[in-house]
């Protein structure tokens, strides 16, 4: 890959061969390096939303290339290419299906993760609420990282979580104040995608509302009433406050205390209203 202004990338691969869950599977784990080398020999951090942005782009391509380099070695053959992925011709399915253990799992929990969407909402989950149900961890941010050197002296740069078009993206930042001042709405974005269920609930229980149409007359339909209280509790129940660090402890603890705070919150709204 060509890197502008930059000598190329550091990267680390480790190959193995089996998922998480003991089945065959060849592939690559690729560690790219946070540091690149401009032409002037100077060391800076790279910018990495050209690699986020076209991910699904580059995993295809190694699919792609790996399926060649397994052809021209053993000389098997491919059948569809579904998702990037293709399985090898001539492998019973009763096999396949043994060996699949990982994505059994991952597909029942998230079958069950369906099922309870459209029980709750009456439809089936959007590109994004489906993304959202996949699952996914917060990780551990370090406090500072070192970005270049100037005069021997380290320059440092602060991680922090901004929200972009609706996506949490970690950026850095010249100061600790800066990160702290846009990290909260991150959090709180994150926090709002790890308890969809709940909030969804939390949308359920406010459609009690509906019997205040009458009184909202010439006002807002009992449909806004809805929207805009759901918007207020949301508001009220993820957190107020950053966190202590950006780690994936700190986080837990945040979702769990907002999760929390859902049950009764709407009844409790809709006995002031009454």
């Amino acid at each position: 890959m060509v890197v502008p202004y930059a000598q190329g990338l550091t990267i680390a691969t480790f190959r193995q061969t089996t998922s998480r869950a003991d089945d065959p599977q060849l592939h690559t784990h690729a560690v790219v390096s946070a540091k690149v080398q401009t032409l002037d020999d100077r060391w800076l951090a790279l910018d990495a939303r050209y690699l986020k942005r076209h991910q699904r782009m580059l995993g295809g391509l190694y699919q792609s290339v790996l399926r060649s380099e397994l052809t021209h070695q053993f000389g098997v053959a491919w059948g569809p290419i579904v998702n990037s992925q293709s399985e090898i011709v001539g492998v019973p399915a009763e096999l396949l299906e043994t060996f699949s253990k990982r994505t059994t799992q991952v597909d029942a929990a998230l079958a069950a993760k369906l099922a309870d969407f459209r029980s709750r909402e009456g439809r089936d989950p959007t590109r994004w609420e489906r993304a959202a149900l996949t699952g996914w961890t917060f990780g551990d941010l370090p406090e500072r990282i070192t970005v270049s050197e100037s005069n021997a002296l380290p320059v440092y740069a602060w991680p922090g979580l901004r929200v972009e078009d609706g996506h949490v993206c970690v950026r850095l930042f010249p100061g600790a104040e800066a990160a702290r001042r846009v990290s909260l709405a991150g959090l709180q974005r994150l926090v709002d995608l790890s308890l969809q269920r709940d909030l969804g609930w939390l949308q359920k229980d406010l459609r009690a509302l509906v019997k205040f149409d009458l009184m909202l007359v010439g006002w807002m339909t009992g449909e806004e009433l809805q929207t805009s209280a759901f918007e207020s509790l949301k508001r009220h129940v993820l957190p107020g406050e950053l966190l202590p660090a950006l780690t994936q402890s700190h986080f837990n603890e945040a979702a769990e205390e907002a999760r929390r705070r859902i049950p009764g919150v709407a009844q409790q709204l809709i006995d002031r209203l009454t």
